[in-house]
């Protein structure tokens, strides 16, 4: 897929490397912040590189916060994120793969629900947040990023569940039904 190449340049990214992206949607989270800043020297020397976006509330504590969530994901080898619908509804189309934490804060638990559908489809990975360290992410990462085959299947299965024409085929519908 091709990548704005000012999302290399503005990150200083190396364009050889895989890059992994962990965002916690705009909001952020405390939890994932916490344990990045526990664990952000275990990176170092890895052969991918990571690019962490926290959200607003957390950007002055981190100073990293992207507004071209877009750009961003094409330039991405594996995303780490929360698994609210619309998040989920973009990784699934562009075929991001995917490592996702829940986030125990929402009604009815539903983004537990999301992620497990795509984990029982082989289309994500999932960490919840109670389980989550800096040690059970970075081993959950190395194991994805360093497994051409396994970031394959991730792809394939996550752009199985995309809907990337979702709204021509609500349109479509509703022309449809209107017609009988």
């Amino acid at each position: 897929h091709e990548v704005p190449k000012d999302i290399y340049d503005k990150y200083g990214l190396d364009r050889n490397k895989k890059v992994v992206t962990i965002v916690m949607g705009s909001l952020g989270s405390q939890t994932v912040n916490q344990t990045m800043k526990e664990s952000m020297n275990q990176f170092v020397g890895k052969e991918y590189q990571v690019l962490y976006v926290t959200g607003k509330p957390y950007y002055e504590s981190m100073k990293d916060y992207e507004n071209d969530m877009p750009s961003l994901m094409h330039a991405t080898d594996l995303i780490v994120s929360r698994a609210g619908a619309s998040t989920l509804a973009e990784l699934t189309a562009l075929g991001v793969p995917a490592i996702l934490i829940p986030s125990p804060y929402v009604a009815a638990n539903h983004q537990e629900y999301n992620a497990r559908e795509l984990e029982n489809n082989h289309a994500a990975k999932m960490i919840l947040e109670k389980d989550l360290t800096g040690e059970k992410l970075i081993s959950t990462i190395d194991s994805v990023i360093d497994d051409q085959t396994a970031l394959q299947i991730l792809t394939e299965n996550a752009q199985k569940l995309g809907k990337p024409n979702a709204v021509e085929d609500m349109y479509q519908e509703i022309i449809s039904m209107l017609g009988d």
